[in-house]
């Protein structure tokens, strides 16, 4: 028995569209056309779901890491570096502990060549546990930095400590006291640094110019002298 042979007429519709085929057979060649196409798009939008999920996946992997290598120690260690430095400012405590309330003016306590930045939302509501997110670059390395308000004594004290950041431990402890003619700012950390025994040297160095910025801001900001 022979075969049939199929043939295909072009023609438009009576509105003028698109050709159409007017038999009910497809050709082989349009079947492996259509399919090869989907099939082309499936796996281009494979590979791009793939890829993009590689890259959040590396990128999460790479922040997870980041965190670990550059996280606080949990407890306080034994025998801490200290630094200890204290100014008396020409204002009433209440003014002066409510300049450091404001977590904004830390930057205008902080060097410039730190080139630091606040990285949370301001303004921030200071209390007890909470927690705010700072960038600064160190020896042309950004490095976040995240701090817990541990204590917060309106008008006496407060506490800083660092969860992530460039030192094993930082505590930072903020204190105020009225004397004859203002306030005395007391500043006393604990620290440790990262790799002590190679850069400890570096590390006092490096803090010692930031606290004595810190002064002097201060007394520009209300006077003042430090010892």
């Amino acid at each position: 028995m022979g075969q049939v042979p199929i043939r295909f007429t072009v023609s438009q519709n009576c509105r003028g569209e698109s050709p159409v085929l007017e038999n009910d057979v497809t050709p082989p060649e349009l079947v492996r056309e259509v399919v090869g196409n989907f099939i082309e798009r499936q796996i281009v939008r494979l590979r791009m779901k793939t890829t993009v999920g590689l890259q959040m996946s590396r990128e999460k992997h790479q922040q997870t890491v980041f965190a670990r290598l550059l996280s606080t120690d949990a407890d306080r260690p034994d025998h801490p570096l200290t630094l200890h430095q204290e100014a008396t400012i020409p204002a009433s405590i209440e003014a002066t502990f409510a300049f450091f309330a404001d977590a904004a003016n830390l930057q205008r306590l902080t060097p410039p060549w730190l080139n630091f930045a606040i990285a949370t939302e301001m303004p921030v509501a200071m209390c007890e546990g909470v927690e705010i997110e700072y960038r600064i670059r160190l020896y042309g390395l950004p490095i976040p930095w995240v701090s817990r308000i541990d204590v917060w004594e309106p008008g006496l004290r407060f506490v800083d400590r660092q969860l992530v950041g460039p030192y094993r431990w930082w505590h930072h402890d903020h204190r105020f006291t009225p004397v004859a003619g203002g306030t005395r700012v007391i500043d006393h950390v604990e620290y440790v640094p990262r790799m002590s025994w190679l850069s400890a040297a570096l590390v006092r160095r490096d803090l010692e110019r930031i606290f004595t910025y810190r002064q002097q801001a201060l007394a520009g900001v209300f006077g003042g002298k430090s010892d």
